[in-house]
Parts: C-alpha cells; sequence; structure tokens
C-alpha cells in the first residue's frame, strides 16, 4: 500500500512536466508560467520520492534487524527493542506496528520466564511435602486460553504426583509393617530397601547392605551326598534366580546372614526396573513336611560365625 501511494504521488506530481513535454511535441510555445511549475514540481516529486525510499529502507533496515535478533532467541529489551527505537520512523503506521510487536515480544517472553519460576517452585514445594496453595492470580498470562491449558496442565501434574505419593506412602506402611521379610533391588540385583524384618532375617541393617547385591548373601546349600534328591529343590542362589525369573512361583535356597548361620529360605520376586523379593526362612519341620520324605536338610545351629564380605560388612 505504501509503494502505491509513493508511485500515485509522483505520478500527480510530474503531470506538468508531461503537459511541458506534449506542448514541446506540439511545437507549442509553453508559458513561463508553466515551466516555472513544471521545475518546482520536478523538485517536489524528486524530494518526496527520495524521502518515501529513505523511510522504506530504514523500515526494512529495522525489520531485518528484528528478525536475526528473532532468530540469534535474544528476546531482550535491549536488543529488541532500544534499536527500534533508536532509529524513529515519525509518523508511520508500519514503524509504530513494529514497536507494538517487539515490545510485546519481550513482554511474552519475561512473563514465559515468570511463569516457569513458579512451576519450578511449585514442583519443589511438591517434592518437599510441604503445603501448596496456588491460585488463578498467581500466572500472568496475556492470552486467557493459554492460562486456562497451564492451569489445567498444572492441576493435572498435582493430582498425579499426590496420588502417586499417596500409594508410595501406602506400600511404604506395608513394607515397613509386614513381618514377611521384604527386600527392593535395583535390575542389577543391588539392594535398595529392606524392610525390619528383612533386617532381622539377613542380620545387617540397610545401611549395611544398601547398593551390595543380594546374590553375595546366597551359600551353596549344604546338601549330603545321600540327599542328592534335594539338588532339584534347594538351589543354589543363581539358580535360585534364574528359576524366579523364568516363572517359577517360589524356590528354596539358602544364605549366610550376619549371625554366622546357614538359613534355608523360601524365596518369591517380582523382577523390573526395580525388583521385590519376599523372603520367608523355613524351619526343619517346615521343610520336612513339604519334602515328605525323611531326609532333610541339616543346618548346623551352632556353626562359627563366618562374616559376609567386607564390602558388604562395612
Amino acid at each position: 500500500m505504501l509503494n502505491l501511494i509513493r508511485t500515485a504521488v509522483v505520478v500527480v506530481l510530474m503531470l506538468p512536466v508531461l503537459v511541458l513535454g506534449w506542448l514541446s511535441l506540439q511545437d507549442r510555445q509553453a508559458p513561463s508560467e508553466l515551466v516555472v511549475a513544471t521545475l518546482i514540481s520536478s523538485i517536489i516529486a524528486l524530494a518526496l520520492f527520495l524521502v518515501l525510499t529513505a523511510r522504506q529502507g530504514r523500515l526494512e533496515q529495522l525489520a531485518t534487524q528484528i528478525r536475526l535478533t528473532l532468530e540469534a532467541g535474544k528476546e531482550t529489551h535491549k536488543a529488541l527493542v532500544e534499536p527500534v527505537y533508536a532509529k524513529p520512523v515519525h509518523y508511520d503506521e508500519v514503524y509504530r506496528a513494529l514497536c507494538d510487536l517487539t515490545e510485546k515480544v519481550v513482554k511474552r517472553r519475561e512473563q514465559l520466564r515468570v511463569n516457569l519460576d513458579k512451576v519450578s517452585g511449585i514442583l519443589i514445594t511438591l517434592s518437599q511435602g510441604r503445603a501448596l496453595e496456588i491460585g488463578a492470580g498467581d500466572f500472568d498470562m496475556p492470552d486467557s486460553d493459554d492460562k486456562t491449558l497451564l492451569l489445567g496442565s498444572l492441576c493435572q501434574l498435582i493430582t498425579t504426583l499426590q496420588s502417586s505419593r499417596q500409594r508410595g506412602d501406602v506400600f511404604a506402611n506395608v513394607l515397613r509393617e509386614s513381618p514377611i521379610a521384604m527386600l527392593i533391588t535395583d535390575a542389577t540385583m543391588k539392594i535398595r530397601s529392606m524392610n525390619p524384618a528383612a533386617e532381622k532375617l539377613f542380620g545387617y541393617t540397610l545401611q549395611q547392605t544398601q547398593h551390595h547385591s543380594i546374590m553375595e548373601f546366597f551359600v551353596p546349600p549344604p546338601i549330603q551326598s545321600h540327599q542328592s534328591h534335594l539338588r532339584q529343590i534347594v538351589l543354589p542362589g543363581h539358580e535360585a534366580i534364574k528359576a524366579l525369573q523364568q516363572g517359577r512361583q517360589e524356590v528354596f535356597t539358602t544364605i549366610r546372614s550376619g549371625y554366622g548361620k546357614t538359613q534355608l529360605i523360601g524365596l518369591r520376586a517380582s523382577f523390573g526396573q526395580h525388583c521385590l523379593f519376599v523372603i520367608r526362612e523355613r524351619s526343619k519341620d517346615k521343610v520336612e513336611i513339604d519334602l515328605q520324605g525323611p531326609d532333610t536338610i541339616h543346618l548346623s545351629s551352632s556353626a562359627p560365625t563366618v562374616p559376609l564380605p567386607v564390602s558388604v560388612a562395612s
């Protein structure tokens, strides 16, 4: 539109020149007033053309500078707004639009940073278990749809985190209060948590065993030569784990506790990113009933204390 207006002004101011040229072609004497008017209009037309061209050039320069600044990610007041105001183009709507747009971009960027800081603070508050109070007015969003989307996503996140925390608290209470020994490891069998019943069974606290492998507790079953039929029932530790991974519901194996005793246990497990082991201590009478035979594994209750490796005992 600006180029069209500029062209129209130049054409109108060039009309006297065109009339003078037409008269010259007709061999007519041009009045002196027409010659003077032609010269004046030509000068004015040239001046207006130069002024409009200069304004257009400055606007294009500002637009290019804004584009390069946005591509560089420097959406700050100093980098984006100040250069626009440093080269004003007075009484120009395009220039005013550029000023408004740059200011709004900078303001939106600042609003985004402030809101992200608030969301981060909310997440930290939730992770620390502190009370949380937020309102719609806490977030400065110029677009009501954006504010609705942000608040909806945040409420959904808070609800999910609170629900997960409640489930975790319930599981932690079950794990802590259960009389059955339970032990949690990571996927590499490194111990991450154990309940008091497991601490009592193994003879070590969680602090002493944490980040050590559960495989360090297993010892070969003390099966006598005449008890060969038990070898398919009471498995070494690594074979017991393998059997559980292959779908066996429960296996029997033996461990050496911190009390220096070899104990027969029943082992169940659930595998994944975190593995849950449920451990039951089996007495000689229970084993005798389960095996339905006269022979049992004879575990010496008076065996000397044999501590775990230093890496675990420490």
